[in-house]
């Protein structure tokens, strides 16, 4: 799951007409950890996930309350959350949100409330599998206890094969066991249940088209609201990205490093920043004309410093770019690239691997990739007196660079056909290496 880029702008498109036919995509959801909490709060309802989310990923929050109003999201490294389905009128006040980790990752995510002193629920989950916000489509469903049929539904919904399909179901009678829908799914945490408020909340990947209503069957009926979301990829980009220019530069015992591209970049178009560095923690990068960099995939502080930066030129361009170091004085390697023909708003998924105990064969990670994504990888290693090998797998290098303690390869490629790529390199003498890949697509 990739982040968007252009000030980091996210936009969700709600309306069922955007899915009227299937998408071709290398693309699976794919669950990376989950969450829940239960409890009466004034104001906020926090979650703690496992462990840091990854750039690029997509959260999904399943939220319910005995407040009335929308409540407000933050936090998990996700800059602005979408809100995919609004609260609804009854005893039950169900929502779900979105959002892009297109930040700094963090385990926290906070629900804040719009009335105090209220129950609340909230189930967090985090996705790979998507480039940038995808599209999203809603149905939801209220219901009495007066009603004849005890069964809590949602509106039904055309999804697609290849849907990531998230559903929930709360009620406020305590005495009630919320039972588990009638589909095929997996249950999502939401923390302890808490008398007078409770919720079911999961999810399953379509395997075909269909029209679904998810339904939940209670002994007997009951007052309750429930949600359907269908998250989906948009289309890949229409047309192949070009390089325009590149330009890459090192130096040794310094605290910033400066490139200069021999013209200033379109606006609109995405500058890739390839960065190696003796530094035990991120640098910073400014220049180019881009208002907002933001940091896809970085190695530090676990193994080396091995970062890929991207942003998308603004109306003021410029044809400098500095990047300054986390600490100084150090080494520094860094090739900048200008793309056009993506499209704008722009996404990335990204992905790391590392070897700790050293090595000389290096391998980035597998990632999906569409025809006419742009693929960027790199090799950084911390050592003197050895060397790295060109990329394979038809991955073309930007640069190779050498310092006396740090060395640095950065590639890239663009798929024909939708795919999962890699790329490796091999190493003269073995040693502690990282290799950042990222996928760029137009979303």
């Amino acid at each position: 799951m990739r982040a968007r880029l252009r000030n980091l702008h996210v936009v969700a498109a709600a309306a069922a007409a955007l899915f009227t036919s299937a998408v071709l995509s290398a693309q699976t959801p794919t669950l990376l950890q989950q969450a829940g909490n239960t409890a009466k709060t004034q104001s906020q309802l926090p979650v703690t996930l496992n462990q840091r989310t990854t750039p690029g990923s997509l959260l999904v929050v399943c939220y319910t309350t005995t407040a009335s109003g929308t409540a407000t999201v933050s936090g998990g490294g996700v800059s602005q959350w979408t809100l995919c389905q609004a609260a609804l009128p009854g005893a039950t006040n169900v929502q779900i949100f979105a959002g892009v980790v297109n930040g700094s990752p963090s385990r926290a995510v906070n629900v804040t409330l719009a009335s105090s002193s209220a129950l609340a629920s909230v189930s967090v989950s985090e996705w790979r599998g998507f480039v940038g916000m995808p599209l999203v489509a809603a149905a939801s469903g209220t219901g009495s206890s007066l009603d004849l049929n005890p069964t809590a539904t949602t509106s039904p919904l055309q999804i697609q094969d290849g849907d990531l399909v998230v559903s929930m179901c709360a009620m406020t009678d305590g005495t009630e066991v919320v039972p588990e829908p009638i589909h095929s799914w997996k249950p999502l945490p939401q923390g302890r249940k808490n008398d007078h408020l409770l919720m079911a909340a999961g999810w399953f990947v379509a395997s075909s088209p269909e029209l679904v209503s998810m339904r939940w069957p209670f002994t007997r009926a009951q007052d309750y609201s429930s949600a359907l979301v269908a998250f989906r990829m948009p289309a890949p980009p229409p047309q192949t990205p070009m390089l325009v220019q590149h330009t890459s530069d090192a130096l040794w015992n310094v605290s910033s490093l400066t490139l200069q591209l021999g013209q200033q970049p379109a606006p609109g178009d995405l500058l890739v920043v390839c960065h190696e560095s003796n530094s035990s923690s991120n640098s910073r990068i400014s220049g180019g004309g881009v208002t907002q960099w933001t940091l896809c995939m970085s190695s530090a502080p676990t193994i080396v410093n091995s970062e890929i930066w991207a942003g998308i030129v603004g109306p003021s361009p410029s044809s400098t770019i500095t990047i300054t170091l986390g600490s100084a004085p150090n080494g520094a390697i860094a090739s900048v690239s200008q793309w056009s023909d993506l499209p704008v708003p722009l996404a990335f998924e990204a992905m790391l691997s590392s070897g700790p105990t050293g090595g000389t064969g290096v391998q980035t990670p597998s990632v999906p990739a569409d025809a006419n994504e742009l693929v960027v990888a790199m090799v950084g290693i911390h050592q003197g007196a050895n060397t790295v090998s060109l990329p394979t797998n038809g991955f073309t290098q930007f640069t190779q660079a050498y310092l006396p303690s740090t060395a640095m390869s950065a590639a890239w490629f663009v798929p024909t056909t939708a795919g999962y790529y890699s790329t490796s390199w091999s190493l003269q003498n073995s040693t502690r290496w990282a290799a950042p890949i990222v996928v760029f697509g137009g979303r």
